[in-house]
This record gives structure tokens, sequence and C-alpha cells, in this order.
């Protein structure tokens, strides 16, 4: 098990973080609509009391909080599996009423954060 993000240098961090990004975002086909949503959510007033993060690192760590998985099991996922969490984190976020109002979508808590990610990953 390696040290959480928050606890490694800061350029350490930030690379550990795109690596992450990176993972997390191979595993979806629609990065470019992931971004575009993230970069609404980041540029628009909040409508809601979801945290925006600035910063790749935050935002991975965001995201990784939200569905309870550890950076090294992320890494060690099939990207099959990566999504099906997001669904299912997803679904649960409807269930339970964390909808998010970004741009006129409505989206779930977990998906707003990979949005995040995706739009504050730069390749």
């Amino acid at each position: 098990m390696g040290a959480p993000l928050s606890a490694t240098r800061p350029q350490a961090r930030d690379k550990r973080a795109f690596l992450l990004a990176s993972r997390l975002l191979d595993a979806h086909p629609s990065r470019k609509s992931l971004a575009a949503i993230g970069h609404a959510f980041i540029d628009e007033p909040m409508e809601s009391d979801l945290d925006c993060p600035t910063c790749l690192t935050d935002a991975v760590e965001a995201l990784l909080d939200r569905l309870d998985w550890h950076h090294e099991d992320l890494l060690r996922m099939k990207p099959a599996l990566i999504r099906a969490g997001i669904k299912r984190k997803a679904v649960g976020d409807f269930e339970r009423g964390r909808i998010v109002h970004v741009n006129g979508w409505l989206l779930g808590e977990t998906e707003v954060r990979l949005c995040t990610v995706a739009a504050l990953h730069v390749t």
C-alpha cells in the first residue's frame, strides 16, 4: 500500500495525480465530453454544496475518496471495473439525491468529480 497523495512531495504528487487521472480517464471513451462538463462545473457559479477542486491532485483525491478506492487499487483495476465502479456510485448518487446541476445537465456527484478530473487533466 502506497502513501496517500497528500503525504508525498509536491512534484511527486503532481506526477502521481496525473498517472491516476490518466488511469481513470483511459477507462472512458468520451474524455472530451467529460472535460467539457468539468470545465462548465469549474467555470459556473456553484448551485450545490459540492466543492470544486482547482488542481488535479485535489480532484483525483476527491474522486477516489468518493469511490472509496485507494490509489494503489485503482492502478490494478481493469478499465471495465473502473467504469462499473463509477457507474454504480453514480446510480447511488441519484438514488440518494446527490445531484448537481451543471450547465443544464443533471449529474451525480461522482460524475461531476470525474468530469472535474478530466477538465484538469492536461495531456
